[in-house]
């Protein structure tokens, strides 16, 4: 009987050495991962800054040739967004959230109009689900959402997904654009 009960300790005994091991394992694991990713982080900060040092290398006169470079949407936050309102007298907003279909579909068609209006109006993009303050502010609670701005004032709101053609009609005829 007294054999039994030692057998029964030694047992869990065992057991739990397996389960320290095992914890001290994933400690271990984790520990390493973030080694590993402070380093991955590290290079990461390196390389960008050799991005940034071969940018300040361009030169005006190839900025120039860059094509539309120039006419790609802002990207609109809450801390910018007043500014941005302010600084840009014709002014239209993709409101949109990550997940909504209908969003990504006007996306591509966003860009285009910013290219196709080539600095006359500008465009700028927000997400709305990661800037709240503009979210309560604009109350866009649709998806997509366009608020467009004339002279600092919203003028007006198009909600939903249009074609191409009626959203730039839309557009013209709110910026009073011929």
């Amino acid at each position: 009987m007294r054999a039994m009960n030692i057998s029964g300790i030694i047992n869990i005994s065992i057991w739990k050495a397996l389960a320290i091991c095992s914890l001290v394992s994933l400690v271990f694991l984790a520990h390493a991962q973030e080694n590993s990713s402070a380093q991955e982080n590290s290079s990461a900060q390196e390389n960008s800054s050799e991005a940034l040092s071969q940018v300040s290398l361009i030169h005006a006169e190839d900025l120039s040739s860059a094509g539309d470079i120039s006419y790609t949407p802002i990207i609109v936050n809450d801390s910018n967004m007043d500014s941005v309102i302010r600084d840009h007298p014709l002014l239209v907003i993709d409101g949109w959230k990550a997940g909504c279909d209908p969003c990504q579909s006007i996306d591509s068609v966003v860009d285009e109009m910013a290219r196709d209006f080539k600095g006359e109006v500008t465009f700028a993009k927000l997400r709305v689900d990661k800037n709240l303050n503009a979210f309560v502010k604009y109350q866009i609670y649709n998806f997509p959402t366009l608020l467009i701005f004339k002279d600092g004032t919203l003028v007006h709101r198009q909600v939903g997904n249009y074609p191409k053609h009626e959203l730039e009609k839309v557009i013209k005829e709110k910026l009073g654009i011929a």
